[in-house]
């Protein structure tokens, strides 16, 4: 962010790749899995599962249509457990499995395609607020405030990411927040 985030991209390669290679070497030296099973694991292979088991599931039963959240009032739900529980029963055996995934795989689930692209939109529409009303506040700030937010919806649904994980609220903390646009 120092170079206004033009190598920002890079770095993140780069970072995120060292991180594999140690934590490979990790499980061959030491024989032990903890950062394999921490970054290899949970960020990577966990979440590609768990949308495919999310695919598989709701393309050959109903859709959710939001029936356990803020439709419930409009939309009956055809299951005993949310989404989560549901494919955490259905492919673990266990309905306090909580198989949490990210935001297309949610969408999936409660509208199928259609629904992965209408939330894409209203996630893009989000993003570009944010970026909006962040024009003129420090990036870094800006950067701090909607990055873990940001991060939520890899494995969360949109409207948690934005109601509970902190992605509004962010917006409205940096849009109160003071700017540094100079008045000529």
């Amino acid at each position: 962010l120092k170079s206004n985030g033009k190598k920002f991209g890079k770095i993140i390669l780069f970072g995120f790749s060292t991180l594999m290679v140690v934590s490979f070497l990790q499980y061959v030296i030491f024989t032990s899995d903890f950062l394999a099973s921490l970054f290899i694991r949970r960020m990577i292979i966990t979440p590609g599962l768990l949308s495919g088991y999310y695919m598989e599931f709701f393309s050959s039963h109903p859709k959710a249509f939001l029936g356990h959240s803020i439709l419930s009032h409009f939309s009956k739900y055809p299951y005993n457990f949310p989404p989560p529980n549901l494919i955490g029963y259905w492919y673990f055996g266990s309905p306090s499995t909580s198989a949490n995934a990210n935001i297309w795989a949610d969408s999936f689930a409660n509208f199928g395609l259609i629904g992965v692209l209408l939330f894409s939109i209203v996630a893009s529409f989000v993003l570009w607020l944010f970026d909006s009303v962040s024009q003129f506040t420090d990036k870094k700030v800006a950067s701090l405030l909607i990055g873990i937010p940001a991060f939520s919806l890899t494995n969360s649904a949109l409207l948690t990411g934005l109601l509970t994980h902190g992605i509004l609220l962010a917006i409205l903390i940096v849009y109160l927040s003071p700017s540094k646009k100079i008045v000529q």
